[in-house]
């Protein structure tokens, strides 16, 4: 299941790939793109039955969710025993994050309402999830950066945005805090 499944991408990849997926997105104007590809999206959840979807994905949804103590526990709820969280976040102890501080992309304010790292995320699942691994997100610094750079007006944003995207990565590689990672948790029961 994919949580905040905007135009359905990721669950058409999957179907395509011969899994059974499904996909629940609030906005009206991105579901009825992904109907017109051919891409039938839940606008509410209250048919999934509890315990019964073995992977969730939210790839940068988790800091849009109003309640996301409320997400997490509905997401437990519906995942099966041993059941994976995949989640994709921007990372604020990046280097692209510290370099633009508050007009960096990836806090996009006020549609961001939280901002996490590591830290947060270990502590926030840690009674209910087990943190199975964290993957950089590469491409995403690139394109933080660029957004950025723009905010700041900066002459030749794009090539200055890709110039600090990829320094940030080549920070990541030593410091393992890209500007986005994507973290696998294991429900714990």
């Amino acid at each position: 299941m994919d949580i905040g499944a905007g135009v359905g991408d990721v669950v058409a990849i999957l179907k395509n790939a011969g899994y059974d997926a499904i996909g629940y997105e609030p906005s009206e104007k991105a579901r009825s793109f992904a109907a017109r590809k051919g891409i039938e999206l839940l606008n509410q959840t209250d048919s999934i039955e509890p315990k019964s979807i073995k992977v969730i994905s939210m790839y940068h949804v988790l800091e849009h969710v109003p309640d996301f103590e409320q997400q997490i526990n509905q997401i437990q709820n519906w995942l099966t025993k041993d059941g994976i969280l995949i989640l994709a976040l921007p990372n604020y102890n990046s280097f692209d994050a510290k370099y633009f501080k508050k007009e960096w992309a990836g806090y996009d304010v006020p549609r961001h309402l939280y901002h996490f790292n590591k830290e947060a995320i270990r502590n926030i699942f840690q009674d209910r999830f087990e943190l199975i691994t964290t993957k950089p997100m590469w491409f995403d610094s690139l394109y933080v950066s660029i957004l950025s750079a723009r905010y700041q007006k900066r002459k030749f944003s794009f090539l200055y945005g890709l110039c600090i995207g990829f320094l940030s990565n080549c920070s990541a590689v030593f410091t393992k805090e890209p500007s986005s990672l994507v973290y696998v948790l294991k429900k714990r029961f």
